[in-house]
């Protein structure tokens, strides 16, 4: 809704008048991400991991959803599932 009162041509001007007039600077400072997001950041790459080298069409996350579906649309118990695995 603010992007659409500010209209785009004025979005980043109105913002940057926004945060003066609130007694905040805002700087575009690139840094770390702390350790919480550095390990969400590590999920994300891990997700899109190759299932093997080589592997284009698979990756470690859609192994995983498949197997989830199929544990799921035939009703497999825990015990059932880990047996598979």
């Amino acid at each position: 809704m603010v992007m659409d009162a500010a209209k785009p041509s004025n979005a980043s001007y109105v913002m940057q008048d926004l945060g003066s007039r609130s007694g905040y600077q805002t700087y575009n400072v690139d840094e770390a991400p702390n350790e919480y997001v550095q390990s969400f950041y590590d999920i994300l790459s891990a997700a899109q991991a190759p299932l093997y080298p080589n592997c284009k069409v698979e990756s470690e996350l859609s192994v995983a959803i498949r197997i989830l579906s199929i544990k799921s649309d035939y009703n497999i118990t825990e015990c059932g599932y880990n047996k598979i695995i």
